[in-house]
């Protein structure tokens, strides 16, 4: 059911309760700064954060990377030399090389299943240069499965604003886990119960496991703990007023 709880604790006389949020936006289509995905499940390939590059498309190599991945182009496209391909192309001299190999690695892409291409994909991002991580995401039901595909594309890292020296596929596998988590139901949220039930406090939105460090039920803690010690300030302060004011004791509420 919506917002079902998963876990109850008592904490420094209040009770927390961490509850699904099932209703929790997709980073990849409602934030900025997420990179952009391909997502391979039961339904087909989907897109995401395309404002960045659609990477599910073949991107296009130059001369000197075609040449800088030989072996790696020539493995996928089942040839021995690019001598071989020339010479089963029946190509004229006016045709270009790098334009044909470009076209028969396009060709060779879309004749893939769609598991086996975003593997293809990701090895094709890495030789043009871009960061790219590609990975199969699970969830707790059986048949929650799918493959995704994340890519730094140039795009993406102009709107990051990042220095060169950042670790860019770190970046893309907590990419990976994020969208994961949103898939598959791993997102909390909590409330938290004075003594008496009272409602006083919720927040929601915590992406991954709600035990982690800085998940839900720390956050949750955290806010108690803020809460408590507000207390004693508020307590402290009521106490200097009443010195100030040389109110009896016996007229002094007690908090």
């Amino acid at each position: 059911m919506y917002n079902d709880i998963v876990h109850t604790e008592e904490f420094n006389g209040y009770t927390i309760n961490i509850r699904y949020d099932e209703g929790v936006e997709c980073p990849f289509d409602d934030w900025d700064c997420e990179p952009p995905l391909a997502v391979y499940y039961d339904r087909g390939i989907t897109e995401h954060a395309t404002q960045y590059g659609n990477v599910n498309s073949v991107p296009v190599l130059s001369r000197s990377q075609i040449l800088a991945n030989k072996s790696e182009i020539l493995s996928m496209l089942g040839y021995a030399s690019f001598l071989q391909i020339r010479r089963d192309a029946y190509f004229d001299v006016d045709t270009d090389p790098v334009e044909y190999i470009n076209e028969q690695i396009s060709e060779h892409v879309d004749g893939l299943y769609d598991s086996e291409r975003l593997d293809a994909l990701c090895d094709l991002y890495a030789m043009v240069g871009m960061p790219a991580v590609v990975k199969d995401v699970h969830g707790c039901s059986q048949g929650d499965w799918a493959k995704v595909l994340a890519v730094a594309t140039p795009e993406f890292q102009k709107a990051c604003g990042n220095a060169s020296d950042y670790d860019w596929v770190e970046s893309l596998k907590g990419a990976i886990q994020l969208y994961q988590d949103w898939a598959f139901g791993n997102v909390y949220g909590y409330e938290v119960l004075d003594a008496d039930g009272e409602h006083v406090d919720s927040c929601w939105g915590f992406f991954g496991d709600y035990d982690n460090p800085y998940g839900a039920m720390h956050e949750a803690e955290a806010a108690v703990n803020w809460r408590i010690e507000q207390d004693k300030r508020e307590h402290i302060e009521q106490i200097k007023t009443w010195i100030r004011n040389r109110v009896p004791f016996q007229y002094r509420l007690t908090a």
